[in-house]
């Protein structure tokens, strides 16, 4: 694997679809990087939603039901959702390098 692979997976580990913009391709890395806040928001609204809605019974003298307030399901998809999109924005970083690799080998054109 070649350094600007390296760099472009790099970028991408640290933020999903940077390297997409760095490579050029800026409405695919924008959307990656929107799909990942937002499955990451979610993500995160379902771990704490439930105490906040325990401290909302808590304040009402109401019994609380602490295990049924999780969503486990909607959990895990969310953040299947999230490593999905970053595994796709490694994928596509490949995919593209290579397709470069062979467009500057080829002498510009499109292979």
């Amino acid at each position: 694997m070649d350094k600007k692979k390296i760099y472009y997976l790099g970028l991408n580990l640290i933020v999903p679809g940077l390297g997409q913009v760095a490579l050029g391709y800026y409405l695919k890395g924008i959307i990656m990087f929107i799909a990942t806040i937002a499955s990451f928001i979610y993500f995160c609204w379902l771990i704490i939603h439930p105490y906040l809605e325990i401290l909302k019974k808590l304040s009402n003298d109401e019994s609380v039901e602490f295990i049924r307030m999780f969503n486990v399901r909607l959990m895990i998809l969310s953040f299947l959702a999230l490593a999905l999109i970053w595994l796709w924005s490694f994928v596509d970083i490949i995919y593209f390098c290579t397709i470069h690799e062979k467009e500057k080998e080829s002498g510009g054109k499109k292979a």
